[in-house]
């Protein structure tokens, strides 16, 4: 029978989106060790559904199926989620505006639909009939009502919540708080500009690690749909330093050392001193090898030189 545990996370050893191990401080003070397939963050308040196993080498911990967060109320989410989830039929944002601020609380508001939409029904002059369809699309979607009211307060549509709930589950919210950024990859429609602000207003620090690559792979990216293949290594600090504004005097070691970052990780790619992306690089590469194949021996342009693909110092051209 699966148990729960709940309490504050108090050290995480690994996180991952996928993975996380750590330690949970519970509500009565205990400490215990934790794993699960999910991304937990240190000071998320959470819910753990699991079992105690005695593992091997790590001894005796939790280990989670799946984890729930305590979220905190956020009044636009709620909104956003009631007036666009499509099982919420009859509420649009005016009446999710009316029923929100009557109610003042995530926790109340779950009382009302729940127990006393009379009240809701005198009070705001909904139709009961739409109140009745409100409350049973609510407790049929109890369980994951606070997941998705804080993915609304991102502005997301329900297929977009959807696709991100399809990829991470429950463990999205621990996704997003470690990095927002993240939603770039995930989310079409969704840059970093857009993306940043919403992060920024959600309390991420300028620095942040996920930012800070983020705003690099924009600018590689702005440079390219602008019509320049490569960019050069000292223009993409230069922009990458004008769009992040960092609030320390080495912003440009910190945003390269994030750009040697990414070329390990083989997000970007770089030949002498130019950058641009794997693709692009491939892309390239494909059309030089048709050009072999099929246009240089044959018919060669006069006064043009042959082209090389072999990797050589170039400077960032269009």
């Amino acid at each position: 029978m699966p148990e729960k545990i709940s309490g504050t996370v108090h050290r995480t050893y690994f996180a991952s989106p996928k993975f996380s191990a750590g330690v949970l401080q519970t509500d009565v003070g205990d400490r215990v060790r934790f794993r699960g397939p999910f991304c937990a963050n240190e000071g998320d308040l959470v819910t753990l559904v699991g079992r105690w196993k005695d593992d091997p080498k790590y001894g005796l911990q939790f280990a989670a199926d799946s984890l729930s967060y305590e979220l905190p109320d956020n009044a636009d989410g709620l909104i956003q989620y009631l007036a666009k989830h499509p099982a919420f039929v009859g509420v649009g944002e005016a009446t999710a505006r009316k029923i929100v601020r009557h109610a003042a609380s995530a926790a109340h508001l779950d009382r009302l639909i729940r127990q006393d939409i009379d009240d809701l029904r005198r009070q705001l002059r909904i139709p009961r009939a739409t109140l009745e369809s409100l409350r049973e699309a609510w407790i049929a979607h109890s369980a994951d009502n606070e997941v998705r009211s804080y993915l609304a307060g991102f502005g997301l549509t329900h297929h977009q919540m959807e696709t991100l709930l399809e990829t991470f589950g429950s463990a999205v919210v621990g996704v997003l708080r470690a990095d927002p950024y993240q939603l770039i990859r995930y989310v079409k429609a969704y840059g970093f500009k857009k993306v940043d602000k919403i992060a920024r207003a959600m309390g991420t620090p300028k620095d942040h690690a996920g930012r800070i690559q983020a705003g690099l792979l924009y600018v590689v990216s702005d440079e390219l749909s602008s019509g320049h293949t490569w960019t050069a290594g000292a223009d993409l600090l230069d922009k990458a330093n004008d769009l992040l504004l960092l609030d320390t005097l080495d912003s440009r070691d910190v945003i390269r050392a994030s750009a040697d970052g990414l070329l390990r990780d083989g997000q970007l790619v770089a030949d002498g001193n130019a950058v641009t992306t794997p693709l692009f690089l491939e892309t390239e590469q494909y059309i030089q090898s048709v050009f072999d194949l099929h246009g240089w021996k044959e018919r060669p342009l006069p006064g043009i030189p042959r082209y090389s693909s072999e990797p050589k110092a170039r400077q960032a051209r269009s």
